[in-house]
């Protein structure tokens, strides 16, 4: 993946980012389209175990040489 900032730090070469304008509220009645996701099926008692665990892997991600690298100057 190349680097689309031109180096400049937290730049997007003048590109916008399209903000994420929707009201996800509605997914705490209604299954998710796109992913699946029922909150109404979920076991809110795993939550403290799944948040550790994912931000256990946050360290090595961060560390990775691309953490800098946008994939386009919109994202």
């Amino acid at each position: 993946m190349s680097q689309t900032n031109n180096g400049a730090p937290g730049g997007t070469d003048g590109a916008e980012i399209t903000p994420d304008d929707k009201d996800w509220t509605w997914v705490l009645q209604n299954t998710c389209d796109e992913c699946g996701f029922d909150v109404r099926g979920f076991d809110r008692t795993t939550t403290g175990d799944l948040i550790r665990n994912n931000a256990a892997q946050w360290q090595s991600i961060l560390n990775s040489p691309n953490t800098t690298v946008r994939p386009s100057a919109a994202v």
